[in-house]
């Protein structure tokens, strides 16, 4: 599952509102089925309210959850460590 800023507002045309209110629902399906989400939100959009805005949501809606949150970072030494990379 991938949630990109760009497609939320734009590709789809989602208001403020029914953005925060899909994220939740993907969000919750997310938590229930135990999937991997990666999160793209770019820093260029962030200064925009509404991005800001719903970037906190998500956020928010992760932290209530039993969700792993991973970086780059930790995935690339996973993969070392299983001679991946």
């Amino acid at each position: 599952t991938i949630l990109m800023d760009i497609t939320l507002f734009r590709d789809l045309g989602l208001s403020l509102s029914k953005a925060v209110k899909l994220l939740r629902q993907i969000v919750n399906i997310i938590s229930r089925d135990k999937l991997i989400v990666s999160i793209i939100w770019h820093t260029d959009y962030i200064k925009f309210r509404e991005y800001e805005f719903l970037y906190r949501k998500l956020l928010e809606e992760i932290s209530f959850r039993d969700i792993a949150v991973i970086t780059p970072k930790i995935v690339e030494k996973e993969l070392r460590d299983l001679n991946f990379l």
